[in-house]
């Protein structure tokens, strides 16, 4: 009779081990996972703030940057107002733009930042190249714009990294359309 009573409450102890283990397992595996569906959200929230917000809407640096003849219609977007820049900085007539893109997009995100997430801004140009075969879409090397670490690359140490990117097309001097672009942010949980 003794024996049983042994057995009983080693099956038990295996038992309640077994399911100790299983459920630690699974709540540490849960618990850090990173959040792709925040990262995603936050990705598309900061593409459409910079396609949707005008250059005329409070800002210092904007209105400095008007003043300083750098932006010539306020009406424009920001990520218009970057593909400007970027075209102007690709055809060679105005190098300081890259800064001037990197302070503008700075200034902005300053004040809509997450610290919870890094991100990093790129701009690329895309066009096409026609042959007698086919069409083939041709990618310029990105231009980097922006990193909320300072550096270039940060988003590389990162375990998972969200790539949200949209067409950036602006007119130029109310005369040439400018693009497309592609305006690409990386976005990764710190």
């Amino acid at each position: 009779m003794g024996k049983k009573g042994y057995f009983f409450v080693l099956d038990m102890l295996f038992g309640v081990t077994i399911l100790l283990v299983g459920i630690s397992l699974i709540f540490t595996n849960y618990i850090s996972a990173p959040s792709s569906v925040q990262s995603q959200s936050y990705a598309q929230d900061l593409l459409t703030f910079l396609g949707t917000d005008l250059i005329k809407y409070n800002s210092d640096v904007k209105h400095q940057m008007v003043l300083d003849g750098k932006i010539s219609d306020q009406q424009h977007t920001i990520a218009q107002q970057l593909g400007i820049w970027q075209f102007l900085f690709d055809e060679g007539s105005c190098p300081e733009c890259k800064e001037d893109m990197a302070f503008l997009v700075d200034d902005v995100m300053s004040q809509i930042s997450n610290p919870t997430y890094g991100v990093e801004l790129y701009f690329q140009e895309a066009h096409i190249e026609s042959n007698e075969e086919n069409d083939e879409v041709v990618y310029a090397d990105p231009l980097f714009i922006y990193s909320s670490e300072g550096v270039e690359g940060s988003y590389s140490k990162s375990q998972q990294v969200i790539v949200s990117s949209q067409i950036v097309i602006a007119d130029y001097q109310n005369q040439d359309i400018i693009g497309p672009y592609i305006m690409k942010v990386f976005v990764w949980e710190k």
